[in-house]
């Protein structure tokens, strides 16, 4: 898999100690600060190439931001983005859940139960909400996108793609 070779390695305050999954543009990690062992665990994402330009830099912290502005209960929480030694990563509390998609794998093709679709819905649908009130679409909304956190809330993650829109102001 790509970037194994940094499980053990220090990125900034933490010290990767698991692989937890990898797409196209980044690999995730179980990250544990490196010297404050009280510390909650964390998800560490790492893009797995090495960015050349400011724009490559700019568009990689574009995520970040983005979930800096996006303070809700049902929105992973981001803790920090940094660059350290040529690998730029952001750090965001670690759901230890799992996602819908391995929940929805556990009913081996039953459905979920209503009252349990319909809590997720909510949760997610509060988030999307909120995303929206400030002009942003996420434009990757999936099962593998949706964490649960240790209460088993649903919380909205991967804002990676998601676009600031841009309001036209009626002229006059």
């Amino acid at each position: 898999m790509v970037n194994d070779k940094l499980i053990g390695s220090q990125l900034g305050s933490y010290i990767l100690v698991e692989l937890l999954g990898h797409g196209a543009f980044g690999s995730v990690y179980l990250g544990k600060h490196f010297l404050l062992e009280h510390k909650q665990p964390v998800a560490i994402k790492v893009l797995n190439t090495t960015l050349n330009t400011q724009e490559e830099i700019d568009r990689f912290f574009q995520e970040a931001v983005i979930l800096d502005k996006l303070t809700h209960p049902n929105i992973l929480p981001v803790v920090d983005a940094n660059l350290y030694e040529g690998y730029p990563f952001f750090v965001a509390e670690y759901a230890p859940g799992g996602s819908l998609r391995d929940l929805l794998d556990t009913f081996d093709g039953a459905p979920m139960p209503l009252m349990d679709a319909m809590h997720i819905l909510n949760q997610v649908g509060q988030a999307l909400q909120h995303a929206h009130d400030l002009d942003i679409v996420h434009r990757d909304l999936k099962p593998a996108n949706i964490l649960f956190n240790a209460d088993g809330n649903a919380l909205l993650a991967d804002f990676g793609i998601a676009i600031q829109v841009q309001k036209n102001t009626p002229r006059r």
